[in-house]
């Protein structure tokens, strides 16, 4: 259900690949037919007020073809490649916490996270073991915005890996209000190989003007899950601007208050 509505939702028929869990062998594929809009919203309207969940790596292969490939802490080759990236990590947290760090001139942490993205390609570019960039998206172009914010490749295992750094406060890991988003484009995706799928988790103090970093955690998306809450919406452009008008009142005193 939760894969043929992803299919529903991008529209046209599509090739959804359905995976095990994340198991590194090859996927099966299932070629489906776009729905009748009757049976789209038929399943959104059953599935508890339009909320589906939806394993991570299937959405992933829905839309990119890609599969996410899991770390094994047990293969030596990716038990060091999880201490390389702690380690970049803590010296990113270390720097960025310090008094003098540019983070604490930001007012808001979205420009605090771009700082620590930042830090995070510059430090991964210069270690001997790692390479790292902004992923070029589907149609072949760098794209800064959306998910993931970082594609890293580890020379010893030869693994890709997408990296994705998230701020939170402290106090709120156990928050239930929304943090990850992922629009699903396959003209855009920016997944455009196998790899494995980690989320920087950075722990700070909340405090406006300070940001200090406090820890971190790395998370396997590999068995992540996530929730699609659909709906439908419009602009006041679509409601106010079409044939549906039936009436107008004078709008003089409007346009007078919006020259004002």
């Amino acid at each position: 259900m939760a894969v043929r509505l992803i299919g529903s939702l991008l529209g046209r028929a599509c090739c959804l690949v359905l995976l095990a869990g994340c198991q590194k062998k090859a996927p099966v594929i299932i070629v489906e037919q776009k729905p009748p809009i009757e049976e789209l919203i038929d399943q959104l309207a059953t599935e508890g007020s339009g909320t589906v969940e939806v394993p991570f790596s299937e959405l992933i292969a829905s839309v990119s073809g890609k599969r996410i490939i899991p770390i094994d802490k047990n293969v030596p080759e990716e038990r060091a490649l999880i201490e390389d990236l702690s380690h970049v990590i803590g010296e990113v947290v270390e720097e960025l916490s310090r008094s003098n760090s540019p983070i604490r001139q930001e007012k808001r942490i979205n420009e605090v996270s771009r700082h620590v993205e930042d830090a995070l390609l510059t430090k991964l570019s210069l270690h001997p073991d790692w390479g790292c960039g902004i992923p070029v998206n589907a149609a072949g172009r760098v794209q800064r915005t959306g998910y993931p914010d970082l594609r890293a490749f580890h020379h010893p295992s030869q693994r890709v890996i997408y990296l994705d750094p998230k701020l939170f406060a402290t106090g709120s890991q156990n928050s239930s209000l929304r943090t990850f988003y992922y629009t699903p484009r396959r003209a855009t995706s920016k997944v455009t190989e196998d790899a494995s799928h980690l989320l920087i988790g950075i722990e700070h103090d909340g405090i406006t003007g300070e940001w200090e970093m406090l820890s971190f955690q790395i998370v396997d998306l590999c068995t992540f899950q996530v929730r699609l809450k659909a709906e439908f919406q419009a602009s006041n452009r679509d409601l106010y601007g079409g044939e549906g008008v039936l009436f107008r009142s004078n709008q003089q005193r409007s346009a007078e208050m919006q020259q004002e």
